[in-house]
């Protein structure tokens, strides 16, 4: 028989094995019913309502899937104990150590015993756990644990996933092991982002009707926890502990406080023929880390598209702070974008002509009129902020001492950039005018999420919870965790024998 019989023959012996088994299949699931009825007759009897026998159900099938799981990996690690040195990724690694360790899974814990292998000629090399390599167990949890909790960790407080989880009869593993499996696997989140988001980009389309692009930085606050009086210009995590001589003793805590930094927020939105968002890309950073890196990858972002759509023009939209324009406009002439047009945030202007008009303490009506006459111009003329701002100036040149004062501040906010509030031919383009994303961002991405009362933070997991409730929002969250996985958690791992 030639090889290319053998093959083919081969392929039909597959085939008829397959498709035994698929015969075989509503057997198998028959079976399994069968049992798992049994055992909630045997737990709740055949009185019980339907709701009772529902959640006995449940019970029963979270056990079996905890005890399917515990032999599942007991089985892989054995094969890993019986071996004296394995491969992995060309590096070979001799066993160190052994134990039994808590693993997690969403039906509960699971303790299996494993060895951990150490690099060999390497002096005090690193180690490897071979099971959770061949895994891809995230911080000892679960994949669809750990991306339960990662996605739930982004969306709410930690006791509201444990709650939820509960409610759906799932088992979480305590707070203390939630918050190491989110803060760490959060962490290397964040540092494998680089080369996560050029492998979403690829894979990701221009949603349908996208005719522009519009771009915002911004920034908000969050709630710090530091130690009282410490001296913002140290780095303490960096300092080294002392070796403890006498016996630990129980101290109460060092006093804190409650500071607020800032936290940075940007956005790339695409936008329709009349200006509406159809899709928005969110970043954020914590103070500690800065804009520089979210900054980044808006600019690649904007680029994938352009390659995309080289014909979609590009409006960076946000409020007047001069730093947070020096960090875009740098960007863009760094990866050799020209912005199509640049404005300053409608409602923000919107708002000083509001306090321009309040100063003049007219009446409410007059006021009120006299903000749609303005609004009504800037619609349809884009010298319409010059009439404005000469307005503003002869009002101010015949107001009393305290109004006059009062109009300072506004006139020179109007005059340093009247240049970016030219809405008309904008608009007639299709552009948006508002920086509703970036705005909505900062209230969605930090605020919700970081900002309730009573919350306060430390850096590593504010870092941590700023990624993922980005991610989250930007609909990337699920496929980020699927590459950090595979990238960061799984690899192949032979006996070197």
């Amino acid at each position: 028989m030639t090889e290319t019989m053998q093959h083919v023959e081969g392929q039909r012996n597959g085939e008829q094995e397959r498709s035994e088994a698929r015969c075989g299949e509503p057997e198998r699931m028959e079976a399994a019913m069968a049992l798992l009825r049994a055992e909630v007759d045997a737990h709740v009897g055949p009185g019980a309502s339907f709701a009772e026998r529902e959640q006995c159900l449940l019970r029963v099938a979270n056990e079996a899937i905890q005890g399917v799981q515990a032999k599942e990996l007991q089985e892989i690690a054995d094969r890993f104990n019986e071996c004296e040195e394995v491969v992995v990724e060309g590096s070979l690694y001799r066993k160190h150590r052994d134990g039994t360790v808590a693993y997690h899974g969403l039906c509960g814990g699971m303790s299996v015993y494993r060895w951990t292998f150490r690099a060999v000629g390497v002096h005090n090399g690193p180690t490897i756990v071979p099971l959770e390599l061949a895994t891809g167990l995230v911080e000892r949890a679960t994949p669809a644990l750990a991306a339960a909790l990662l996605g739930g960790y982004g969306a709410k407080p930690p006791r509201e996933v444990e709650r939820s989880m509960h409610a759906d009869f799932r088992e979480p593993p305590s707070r203390r092991a939630t918050d190491r499996i989110v803060k760490q696997a959060g962490s290397r989140l964040r540092e494998a982002l680089p080369s996560i988001e050029p492998v979403i980009r690829a894979e990701e389309s221009l949603p349908v009707g996208t005719k522009a692009l519009s771009v915002g930085l911004d920034r908000t606050s969050t709630p710090m926890e530091e130690p009282l009086g410490t001296n913002k210009d140290v780095d303490h995590s960096k300092r080294r502990k002392k070796k403890r001589i006498k016996p630990y003793q129980r101290k109460p805590p060092a006093p804190v406080e409650v500071n607020y930094r800032m936290a940075y927020v940007g956005t790339v939105s695409f936008v329709d023929v009349d200006g509406r968002a159809l899709r928005t890309i969110r970043y954020s950073a914590s103070a500690e880390e800065g804009p520089a890196g979210i900054v980044e990858s808006m600019m690649r972002d904007l680029l994938h598209a352009r390659r995309v759509d080289p014909s979609l023009p590009i409006a960076v939209i946000q409020d007047a702070a001069p730093e947070m324009w020096n960090l875009v406009r740098r960007a863009m002439a760094k990866h050799g974008l020209t912005p199509t047009a640049e404005m300053i945030d409608r409602y923000h202007l919107n708002e000083r002509l509001a306090k321009v008009l309040k100063a003049t303490r007219r009446t409410e009506p007059w006021r009120e009129e006299k903000m749609r006459e303005w609004n009504t111009m800037l619609d349809e003329d884009d010298d319409a902020i010059d009439a404005i701002t000469g307005w503003v100036r002869d009002t101010r040149e015949r107001a009393a001492p305290k109004v006059c004062e009062q109009l300072y501040e506004e006139l020179t906010y109007l005059e340093n950039n009247k240049d970016r509030m030219r809405y008309a031919s904008h608009r007639g383009a299709g552009l948006p005018v508002g920086s509703g994303p970036t705005e909505g961002a900062c209230k969605s991405v930090v605020d919700l999420r970081a900002c309730a009362s009573g919350q306060r933070w430390h850096t590593t997991g504010l870092d941590s919870v700023l990624t993922l409730r980005a991610l989250l929002l930007s609909e990337r969250l699920p496929r980020s965790i699927e590459l950090l996985r595979r990238d960061q958690y799984t690899a192949e791992v032979r006996n070197a024998a």
